[in-house]
């Protein structure tokens, strides 16, 4: 459990790139809990089209493999030929993406697919965009908003999309097994229900911090005493609790976007 089972770089498309190394563990809680999710039939197909250098791409990966699926390799297509492939073959069930992938699922034909699950995570999912998806697959797929950054394993919230969302982002939902969230202040301390505040995640998913670079992981993997858990991840997201329980992500403390799940920070580029 203790062992590394893959290192992923993080922030590398601006700046120092930062290791970041997961232990079987953390990925085994990620898959025990997908499986109780993600699979409806006795044999699920999963597309493989992503880098493997995108967290994001493992679900697609370990999870056949831990629920008894077959992956399909799609990595020498284009991507635009690649969606009208994955949709083209009947085999295809469980599909992961990321919202910038959803404009070419709505040019694809349909009339051949029999996915039941869309997974989408990497960067924040508009409800505008799961609305155009659902209605392209006439409501016959599962749609899942799933939060995670890399230092806390692929996936660390989740949420399903029911067609009665409000506002501008679809909500992260609530966190998997053996999974802590917290919304806290500037000092640290928890705020209520309705008020904005920073993430931090702890529980089974966190990594225990970045290859060779102690500062950061000082700065980003932290104990907090006052807090039920004994280490939590900052992760820089703000986010605010509405009146279900469920996360409804706010955007970043700092200049950092996402770009189809990579993080780039602007300033970065500016000084270039």
């Amino acid at each position: 459990a203790d062992k590394i089972a893959y290192l992923i770089y993080t922030s590398g498309s601006t700046g120092r790139p930062k290791g970041v190394p997961i232990k079987h563990q953390s990925l085994l809680n990620y898959l025990c809990w997908a499986n109780d999710v993600y699979p409806m039939r006795e044999r699920e197909v999963f597309p493989l089209f992503s880098s493997f250098a995108f967290d994001f791409t493992l679900t697609s990966i370990f999870l056949p493999l831990v629920c008894g699926g077959e992956i399909r390799i799609y990595g020498s297509l284009e991507e635009e030929r690649g969606f009208q492939s994955i949709l083209a073959e009947t085999g295809n069930t469980i599909l992961k993406i990321t919202p910038s992938h959803i404009p070419l699922l709505l040019d694809a034909r349909l009339d051949k697919s029999n996915l039941h699950t869309i997974i989408v995570g990497g960067e924040n999912l508009t409800v505008e965009a799961c609305r155009r998806l659902d209605s392209h697959f006439r409501g016959k797929v599962r749609i899942f908003n799933e939060y995670g950054p890399t230092e806390a394993t692929i996936g660390c919230m989740t949420y399903q999309y029911t067609g009665e969302e409000q506002g501008a982002s679809v909500p992260i939902g609530v966190p998997i097994a053996n999974t802590e969230i917290y919304i806290l202040d500037g000092d640290l301390q928890p705020v209520p229900p309705g008020v904005s505040g920073e993430i931090l995640i702890s529980g089974d998913c966190i990594a225990d911090g970045y290859i060779t670079l102690d500062e950061e992981t000082k700065a980003r993997f932290l104990e907090i005493p006052h807090l039920r858990t004994k280490r939590c991840y900052k992760t820089g997201d703000r986010a605010l609790c509405n009146d279900k329980d469920e996360l409804i992500f706010l955007g970043r403390r700092d200049d950092e976007i996402k770009i189809r799940g990579h993080r780039v920070s602007l300033t970065e580029i500016e000084d270039r």
